[in-house]
């Protein structure tokens, strides 16, 4: 019993690996990996030793036959893929894993979403204006210069500073409302992030990414009150 104490993971550091995605995303792939692997292996843990059910509802299912789909294709299509992409694509099923723990976690309340949500809205308000200092001033906080005439802030060689905002700042928006749940300026606050994130994702030259960012936020004043 005593062992079985010192074993069992707690929620606070699955929560505080789950908080750390938005971090390593900014940090690199290296670290990203780490960091999967490492919610990874302490969920399985926290899973199996407080015996938490896994149920494989539909969606479940389909991931799975997504995924063996492509396992199947790519290992009859060797000659083709190469041994590499084949490795690859059962290095996948790593994503796969990663779904059905948080499903498995939310199921039993095992994660902070409020926790998440601050986290987000802190690094992506931070990639914010990391990359309108770099545009107004030549440089950003670092030093790092615009590269091939594109805005890229911390990315410094790649162009995903307009990709990684988009992809978070939804969780960040919610970030704001945990994060100033009493205080009488949060609408305006909101208004003034949700500003500062358009216009950074504009200026990372993604369009792309700017326009799913526009209509998102467009269909989220819609069903605000519902939130």
């Amino acid at each position: 019993m005593l062992l079985h104490k010192k074993i069992n993971p707690s929620k606070k550091l699955i929560n505080f690996l789950f908080c750390l995605f938005p971090i390593s995303l900014v940090i690199g792939s290296l670290i990203v990996n780490l960091n999967m692997l490492l919610f990874l292996l302490i969920s399985l843990l926290y899973i199996k030793f407080n015996s938490l059910k896994i149920k494989f509802k539909h969606i479940s299912k389909i991931l799975v036959c997504f995924f063996v789909f492509i396992i199947i294709t790519t290992s009859l299509n060797i000659e083709t893929f190469g041994y590499e992409n084949t490795l690859k694509s059962v290095l996948l099923l790593r994503f796969l894993l990663l779904y059905i723990v948080l499903e498995t976690l939310f199921t039993n309340n095992a994660i902070n979403l409020r926790q998440f949500f601050i986290s987000s809205l802190i690094c992506t308000t931070f990639i914010s204006f990391d990359l309108i200092i770099q545009y107004v001033f030549g440089h950003n906080l670092l030093g790092y210069e615009p590269w091939e005439n594109m805005i890229t802030g911390m990315f410094e060689h790649e162009a995903i500073a307009g990709s990684y905002i988009q992809k978070l700042s939804l969780f960040s928006f919610f970030g704001i409302f945990f994060l100033l749940k009493d205080s009488k300026y949060k609408y305006y606050i909101f208004s003034f992030i949700v500003l500062l994130h358009l216009i950074a994702t504009f200026l990372a030259n993604n369009r792309m990414s700017f326009i799913i960012l526009l209509i998102s936020i467009i269909i989220l004043l819609f069903i605000f009150k519902k939130i």
